[in-house]
């Protein structure tokens, strides 16, 4: 995302007291009579209540390592949602498609849709459309889509008290990701419809 709008979020996490700890690594947690002390790599030592991980996805790849199917970041898949064996496929968090891990819903039933037709005598190749990712943090929601971490994208962006829209353009002009908060996530769907992908 671009830097405005990751600063907005942090604004409003540090207005509600939420305390960041930017680009720290957790060494150990240790329950303590006050609650859980939390050290880190710095030495640096907290009291919290509790704790959260909060550290995403990462897919499980044991066992297609096992079988010798080829495997990245995910279990690597064609658009045919076929790995590197003939006759074994993946769908959903582990599979890396094309070079892309999506542990998105929308993905993982358009994987299922196509890979049952093919499985049935279908030949299509996985078309995924834009999809819009739902961010749910509850004092400043998102939506976001496109290929919001590209760094060569100029971001032009409108932020004001009701919310804040943030559009990824190509050099070529081409709005290629965008990022839309708080109010203006109504706008998301028409922005999505003139995502170039």
């Amino acid at each position: 995302m671009p830097p405005e709008v990751s600063s907005r979020l942090q604004h409003h996490l540090t207005d509600m007291g939420v305390h960041l700890l930017l680009k720290s690594q957790l060494q150990k947690l240790e329950k303590t009579e006050a609650g859980i002390r939390a050290t880190l790599v710095s030495q640096h030592s907290i009291e919290v209540d509790a704790v959260i991980a909060a550290t995403g996805l990462r897919p499980e790849t044991a066992l297609a390592r096992r079988a010798g199917v080829a495997v990245n970041r995910g279990v690597c898949v064609d658009s045919y949602l076929q790995t590197s064996h003939p006759d074994i496929y993946a769908i959903g968090d582990c599979a890396e498609i094309n070079g892309q891990v999506l542990p998105f819903l929308q993905p993982i039933q358009l994987s299922a849709m196509y890979l049952a037709k093919n499985l049935f005598g279908g030949n299509a190749p996985l078309k995924l459309p834009a999809m819009l990712v739902k961010v749910k943090t509850p004092e400043l929601p998102l939506h976001l889509a496109g290929e919001t971490q590209r760094r060569d994208l100029s971001w032009q962006i409108t932020a004001e008290s009701d919310g804040m829209i943030a559009k990824g353009m190509s050099g070529e002009g081409q709005l290629r990701a965008f990022v839309v908060s708080e109010d203006r996530m109504k706008e998301a769907f028409a922005l999505l419809k003139t995502l170039s992908v």
